[in-house]
């Protein structure tokens, strides 16, 4: 007996080549679906156009009001400020006034309009909720960054600005507009820090005043209530007289301050000199008195206050000029970004891109294709060649049957192995029989040896595959017994056209009866071999019959008598009589129906073979009805 173990098919490319050409209609029919659909999409979608307008930022801290050189920050600083500019331009706040400015609220594009779940209600009659105000201007606001990209271009420091719309024109109207925007919000957030520090500044600015007024006021107090001690202790009496001017100085500035209002420029110009002679003499007053021989106490006293009026001048003469220069800064702030490249209308839709979309859809129905034909080839569809088949199911070998149209004068398929010896459907079956001797050779005691045919469903050619080959082996010059063991449905008398007064089944319900060891067999009338038939469907179960003691003491029989016993069973998902003869066979034959028997019958049949067969049985798989044209493995077509 031979032991080999089943050989695992390899697959290879020459084998996915034969699967996809085998499958080519069914892959072209796949990527025409899936090309097809994508067509019919493209022709739906709304060319929409994007406009892009080119944004430098420039990094250098401007001040127009400076002689001195702009700095530059450069390095991590300079990309820090760069992609700083760029967040900003992404911001909610940028989108929101461009939307403003663009009037997108009342936008059929970008403005509020009826979504699905408003055309919804209105198929029930309700009525459509329509933002309106600050609300639309927030959808506005959406839709719009959702139709903006802004983007660095490499490492520079000039940035994109880009818009998509259905329009080319709006497209471009709206990348500008964004930009500008940008740029509005930036000179418009520098001048509101300006004058934020003003305002700051003011007050400190009043602050300053309040102290110089009371430091000055300090020092004159001090020398107008010691006038009479300092010019005695200075022994100056020049001081006395200064003050005496000071005060009639003071009198005249009272007297026109009060005709001011009456009189014209001539008295404005008079006390502007007045107001000079007064800081004049004061001031001479003040020099008088410091450069004095006073005592050193007296000239500590005079200095500390001297001091500290001239301390709050210097102050509140800083913050006037800082508060002069910050003034003049909210004239002339500019932005530290700029337009270099205004967004102008595209020519070209930038979506959908045609090409891109019919390239990717190419790729994707081919892979879709063989996807699809590798799912129906390996899990789904039939069988259509001796390679898939011995992928799907771990066969020692597979052979093809070529389909054959029966004549009208013949009653079985079978009988062309005689008439038509030469025929690509007779050499078939020498093929299967070579392999059978091969896998299973002849016992070196001379006994018979047993070969099951199985199917694993009804109508897949079992008992025309059981005859052809029982005649097969009869024109070698073997001796046959075919036994026909589907007691259920017994078919091989119809193939030899014969009715018998009794059948194998009654043979086996009672050995002994009247005619019942003789009515069953018969002699092949094409050849020599001998067929054991069956008459009728049985009306009773028929598992115990072919577990009994004469089904047994029958094979063993024949095991002397022939060299072949050939064994046509039931199908194996539909009965389990099969099961019960696999211990007995030396190999087996599993007939598939072309292209007709569904992979997952296939698998349960194998399975259901494999566990009742002993290990070392080899099955052989027949491919009938083949229409494919090929002859076995090398398709050479050799035999027409």
């Amino acid at each position: 007996m031979n032991t080999q173990p089943e050989r695992m098919p390899e697959t290879d490319l020459r084998a996915l080549v034969s699967i996809l050409r085998r499958r080519g209609r069914m892959i072209a029919a796949t990527m025409g679906a899936v090309l097809g659909l994508t067509l019919l999409l493209l022709l739906f979608l709304t060319p929409k156009y994007t406009a892009t307008a080119l944004l430098l930022v420039d990094p250098t801290q401007k001040d127009l009001l400076s002689a001195e050189a702009a700095v530059q920050p450069g390095g991590s600083a300079d990309n820090a400020r760069v992609e700083s500019e760029i967040e900003i331009a992404r911001s909610v706040a940028v989108a929101r006034a461009t939307a403003r400015a663009a009037g997108l609220a009342l936008d059929p594009e970008f403005g509020p309009g009826p979504g699905a779940g408003d055309r919804l209600r209105a198929l029930f009659g309700l009525a459509a909720e329509v933002p309106q105000g600050e609300a639309a201007l927030d959808v506005a606001r959406r839709k719009l960054r959702e139709a903006t990209r802004i983007e660095r271009r490499g490492l520079t420091h000039v940035f994109a600005v880009s818009v998509t719309s259905k329009s080319p024109e709006r497209a471009a109207e709206l990348a500008n507009t964004l930009a500008r925007t940008y740029i509005d919000l930036q000179v418009a957030a520098k001048v509101g820090a300006v004058e934020k520090a003003r305002d700051l500044l003011l007050g400190q600015l009043e602050s300053a005043r309040t102290r110089l007024a009371a430091s000055d006021d300090g020092v004159d107090g001090y020398i107008r209530r010691n006038l009479q001690a300092l010019a005695s202790e200075a022994g100056n009496p020049r001081l006395i007289g200064l003050q005496e001017d000071l005060q009639r100085l003071n009198a005249v500035r009272t007297g026109l301050s009060e005709q001011v209002g009456q009189g014209g420029a001539e008295l404005e110009r008079e006390l502007a000199r007045t107001d000079a002679a007064i800081a004049s003499t004061r001031g001479a007053l003040r020099e008088a008195v410091l450069s004095s021989d006073l005592p050193s106490a007296r000239l500590a006293e005079m200095f500390e206050l001297q001091q500290e009026a001239e301390i709050a001048q210097r102050q509140y003469t800083n913050l006037l000029a800082r508060l002069r220069d910050l003034d003049a800064q909210v004239l002339v702030q500019v932005a530290d970004s700029r337009i270099v490249s205004e967004a102008l209308p595209p020519d070209v839709a930038s979506s959908p891109r045609y090409k891109l979309i019919l390239s990717m859809a190419l790729v994707f129905s081919l892979g879709a294709g063989v996807g699809v034909a590798l799912i129906r080839e390996f899990y789904i569809g039939g069988i259509l060649s001796g390679r898939q088949l011995e992928t799907v199911v771990p066969v020692s070998r597979a052979v093809s049957v070529p389909f054959v149209k029966m004549r009208r004068d013949q009653t079985c398929l079978a009988d062309g192995i005689v008439e038509a010896p030469l025929s690509h459907f007779s050499e078939s079956f020498r093929h299967l029989r070579t392999t059978l001797d091969r896998l299973a050779p002849p016992e070196e005691t001379g006994r018979g040896r047993v070969v099951l045919i199985a199917s694993a469903v009804a109508g897949e050619g079992k008992s025309t595959t059981a005859l052809a080959l029982a005649r097969t082996y009869a024109q070698l010059g073997r001796s046959v017994a075919l036994i026909d063991a589907d007691l259920r449905k017994p078919s091989l008398h119809e193939c030899l056209g014969v009715m018998p007064d009794h059948g194998f089944l009654e043979y086996l319900r009672d050995p002994e009866a009247e005619g019942s060891a003789e009515g069953f067999y018969l002699r092949d009338p094409l050849s020599a071999a001998g067929v054991l038939v069956g008459r009728g469907r049985a009306d009773v179960p028929t598992d115990q019959l072919l577990m009994s003691r004469q089904f047994q003491l029958l094979l063993d029989s024949a095991r002397d008598a022939v060299d072949v016993i050939l064994i046509d069973t039931s199908p194996l998902n539909a009965v389990v009589d099969a099961q019960f003869i696999a211990p007995f066979a030396d190999a087996a034959v599993l007939c598939v129906r072309f292209a007709d028997t569904s992979q997952t019958d296939l698998r349960l049949a194998h399975a259901r073979l494999r566990e009742t067969l002993r290990p070392e049985v080899p099955i052989v798989a027949a491919l009938t009805r083949d229409i494919s044209g090929a002859s076995g493995y090398d398709e050479s077509g050799y035999y027409a």
